[in-house]
């Protein structure tokens, strides 16, 4: 019978459903998961603010906009709400759980460094309702030094594995996926997809803004149902991630381990512990991994424990230590 009760919140801001906002949403329902396999009832709510906020007035205007949302006794929170919950909830037993996937310290909005800095000088204070949950171990070791008073928490991204399993294509030793395709790309993945393209290759972006599709020049960008992305995923000769920030792992590169299809990338964050995690190829530039690729040096090493560890079937040993922070009093 269950006898508690338990209001989880998740409150994020974001236009399309990229990996960070799958990643918090995983973690909504994870923690729900969780609670109920403990016999106490949950209310979960979700707030999406769907909108690309810039300049200072918008800021201010996300920030006290999300005040609102952040009444639940457990607040999961993306980076530009995390203030907004950590004040509404500075004098109540509610829990702050800022969830960080990426931490972009290029990003050229310069009202987005300044609420960074302000964030993380208010992280240095001993706050006992709020902890932070990052994704890979590049962030979790950033974060520890950096926040030395606020429990922060390793929560990999975690995945149903046997969907993946069951989707293996043969493959097709002309077309590579290039990733997703979003201003977070490096410029040489360009250089990289034309170079390819005049070797006889087929080069393709996928996306998840049906306005951004199109064919041009040395690759396509596709927007592709669910299914049709795990076709086109598994029946690559393998996949390119290049980003020119540091990521918090990468979504793509995770699916294309379990679907069979080799990766190549840069050791860029998070991304960099997914490929030496899972014997993937790291390169430093479009050139090295152009001779990768065209000197067919690229094959697939099944890395059967990489591929255990991340099922969704162990999020109880990653959630048992966020579990006990939350039940604390």
């Amino acid at each position: 019978m269950i006898s508690k009760k338990i209001h989880i919140n998740l409150i994020n801001q974001g236009i399309l459903p990229n990996g960070g906002l799958i990643f918090e949403d995983n973690i909504l329902e994870m923690l729900s998961s969780e609670f109920i396999k403990r016999k106490i009832q949950v209310i979960a709510k979700k707030k999406t603010f769907n909108k690309k906020f810039s300049g200072l007035p918008q800021y201010i205007k996300l920030v006290l906009g999300a005040l609102k949302y952040c009444n639940a006794s457990v607040n999961v929170v993306s980076t530009r709400i995390a203030i907004s919950s950590i004040f509404r909830n500075l004098f109540s037993k509610n829990k702050t759980v800022y969830v960080v996937h990426h931490l972009d310290q290029n990003d050229k909005s310069k009202y987005y460094r300044v609420y960074n800095d302000i964030l993380f000088k208010i992280l240095t204070l001993k706050l006992l309702n709020v902890c932070v949950v990052c994704v890979s171990p590049f962030f979790y070791y950033i974060l520890k030094q950096k926040i030395r008073h606020i429990p922060v928490f390793l929560v990999p991204n975690l995945f149903p594995n046997q969907l993946y399993l069951s989707n293996r294509l043969e493959k097709n030793n002309n077309k590579i996926l290039m990733g997703q395709y979003s201003n977070k790309l490096h410029p040489q993945i360009f250089k990289l997809a034309k170079k390819l393209t005049e070797r006889g290759y087929y080069c393709f972006f996928t996306t998840l803004d049906p306005s951004a599709t199109g064919k041009f020049e040395t690759y396509d960008i596709k927007s592709l149902s669910f299914s049709e992305y795990l076709n086109e995923l598994a029946s690559s000769c393998c996949s390119v991630a290049f980003p020119k920030i540091n990521e918090g792992w990468n979504r793509m590169a995770h699916e294309s381990i379990l679907l069979g299809t080799p990766v190549v990338g840069l050791d860029m964050g998070g991304l960099g512990d997914l490929l030496r995690e899972s014997d993937s190829y790291i390169v430093t530039s479009a050139d090295e991994a152009f001779q990768l690729i065209t000197n067919n040096e690229i094959v697939f090493r099944t890395p059967d424990s990489f591929i255990r560890k991340y099922d969704i079937s162990n999020s109880a040993q990653y959630l048992n230590p966020l579990m006990e922070f939350i039940t604390q009093n």
